[in-house]
């Protein structure tokens, strides 16, 4: 089964394993906050990016509650289109994996070898969706929390 790369909003989300985007600080977590969220293994594909530029991002940090301020989330954004274009450009699922993401799953890796064209296109439309959702954030918020559930 192909990896799901698609962001959804919170009240479809299975538990485990997934990624949310909140607006806002965790501590104000209401009803009707702007949420999304995305699997893991799909979040690996950008999570680097986030350690980039937020340096109290480590490696796994994702397993907490980050409350990352939006100025910082603007150059993540913008380092997330740079991965974009590096990402359509790559030629071979081994120019994508070295210069472009981090897999964090074996089966990450599997997918992205066994079917590249597919993988690409889909992590492409993620990127595109959570730059979308996160600049929809960026006038309503100071923070933009990313938990790992």
């Amino acid at each position: 089964m192909p990896l799901d790369f698609s962001i959804k909003p919170t009240d479809t989300m299975p538990g485990g394993l997934t990624m949310v985007l909140m607006a806002g600080e965790y501590a104000d977590r209401v009803t009707g906050r702007p949420m999304v969220w995305c699997s893991e293994e799909a979040f690996g594909f950008v999570e680097p990016v986030v350690g980039e530029c937020w340096p109290r991002y480590r490696n796994y940090g994702h397993w907490g509650v980050n409350e990352i301020p939006v100025d910082d989330w603007r150059a993540i954004v913008a380092t997330m289109r740079e991965r974009k274009l590096a990402l359509l450009a790559a030629k071979t699922p081994r120019e994508a994996y070295d210069l472009v993401i981090y897999l964090q799953s074996k089966r990450a890796t599997r997918e992205l070898v066994r079917d590249f064209e597919v993988t690409r296109a889909s992590a492409v439309r993620m990127i595109d969706d959570l730059v979308a959702w996160l600049e929809a954030q960026f006038e309503s918020c100071r923070v933009i929390t990313l938990c790992g559930v």
